[in-house]
């Protein structure tokens, strides 16, 4: 991947305006092949796929924030992104396939910040947003994994999202916040999954395809997050910190027409809480987190999978050289 940009800045004071523009291409490539008895390639096994995509994108950009006092700031901008894709697939069964997709997305912004104290803030946030397929989810060909086939959809829209942000931040001391937010989301091409039972050269297997969700759906959701050094234990070099977020959706389902359910795969609540120490005078920090999510359902067709989730706890220690080091060195 590379990426090549620009951008200017220009005001002071009161209101400040940036442009930028930038330019990128993205190359990604699989191969899963097979060789017979022989050593040679065997393109006719039904574990042979190879597939590559190449993603050329031009985004440009425009951002103003106007300070309108000394309590109230608003931040407008828009973003402009074109993608031109090209994707190949050569199958087991001798098939090529190439598409050629181009998109166009146009995405606003404004924000606005309320300064209630030097400790109190206040923001209100309205923006679109997109988010582009996985490199696995456009695959043309049809990939063997344990038994069961996938195979992704060039032909993909992305994703988008119009969304609502309502946040309120208390500053502790220069180092620590406490944050709780709220939003709305409407999504429009949901990304998802989808099985069904398909018939090849007399053997019957399923098949999980990626697809659009042509239905709007909602995400609705709270979120508390904390972050503070531990000066009440004398620990000033220790910081703790703490998230929690509940989240709430609803599409129709792409199949059963008037069955409303949740966003495949999304979990009702995600917990997560830790510590990092530094420890400067022997130049190493340590810490800790453990995270854990709610149960989730899989949709894929008729197909309904249940999910449970097993804590997860994570313990980490981390060698750094000091600034003295990295100077004599």
């Amino acid at each position: 991947e590379q990426r090549y940009g620009v951008k200017w800045e220009f005001g002071q004071g009161k209101l400040e305006t940036k442009l930028g523009a930038e330019l990128s291409t993205k190359e990604r490539e699989f191969s899963s092949v097979v060789f017979n008895d022989e050593g040679e390639l065997d393109d006719e096994n039904d574990d042979f796929a190879d597939f590559d995509a190449t993603t050329d994108g031009i985004d440009i950009f425009a951002t103003s924030r106007w300070s309108l006092s000394e309590k109230f700031e608003t931040e407008i901008g828009v973003r402009g992104e074109f993608r031109k894709q090209d994707i190949r697939g050569a199958n087991f069964d001798g098939s090529v396939s190439r598409s050629d997709e181009e998109e166009l997305q146009w995405s606003p912004s404004a924000h606005l910040r309320w300064h209630l104290s030097e400790q109190n803030q206040a923001r209100l946030s309205i923006a679109r947003t997109v988010r582009y397929p996985e490199f696995d989810q456009l695959n043309p060909v049809t990939l063997t994994i344990d038994d069961e086939k996938f195979q992704g959809n060039p032909q993909l829209d992305p994703e988008t999202a119009w969304g609502v942000d309502l946040g309120f931040d208390h500053f502790i001391g220069d180092k620590g916040v406490m944050g709780l937010n709220v939003f709305y989301r409407r999504i429009d091409d949901l990304i998802e999954l989808t099985q069904q039972e398909i018939s090849s050269g007399g053997t019957e297997f399923d098949l999980i395809r990626a697809i659009n969700n042509n239905n709007r759906g909602r995400i609705t959701g709270i979120e508390f997050d904390a972050s503070s050094p531990m000066t009440s234990l004398a620990l000033p070099n220790m910081q703790g910190f703490l998230n929690i977020s509940y989240l709430d959706s609803e599409i129709e389902d792409a199949f059963l027409e008037g069955v409303e359910r949740r966003f495949s795969g999304q979990a009702k609540y995600v917990f997560n809480i830790g510590f990092e120490h530094e420890l400067p005078n022997v130049n190493m920090s340590y810490g800790m987190s453990y995270q854990r999510q709610g149960d989730s359902e899989e949709f894929e067709g008729g197909e309904v999978n249940r999910i449970s989730y097993d804590g997860n706890l994570e313990l980490f220690c981390l060698l750094y050289t000091s600034d003295a080091a990295d100077e004599e060195d």
